[in-house]
């Protein structure tokens, strides 16, 4: 977990959400996790994930994540039966 020294409030109704930078991505870095909810007032931090055997260092002023806020919906789940569809169930790979 890096700590991003930044606080921030987002807007109600709304999310942020860190995503992995592309230059970084291609050499094996990569951010998981990174869902702040707009209730949450602490330090942000980013999840580095090095999917590498090489060791990585984070120095003061690197770009290694970037922000994207979405607008959230809240909704409620019912228990039933679900309509049919051509695909049904079948899962990865399924649609080509």
């Amino acid at each position: 977990a890096v700590d991003l020294n930044l606080s921030c409030q987002i807007p109600a109704q709304h999310y942020m959400q860190l995503q992995s930078r592309s230059g970084l991505a291609s050499k094996g870095i990569l951010v998981t996790g990174g869902v702040i909810d707009s209730d949450y007032r602490g330090p942000v931090k980013a999840l580095l994930l090095n999917t590498t055997s090489v060791s990585f260092r984070v120095n003061q002023g690197d770009k290694i994540a970037q922000a994207i806020i979405k607008r959230s919906y809240e909704t409620q789940f019912q228990e039933g039966e679900l309509e049919p569809t051509q695909r049904g169930t079948a899962g990865f790979g399924s649609t080509g």
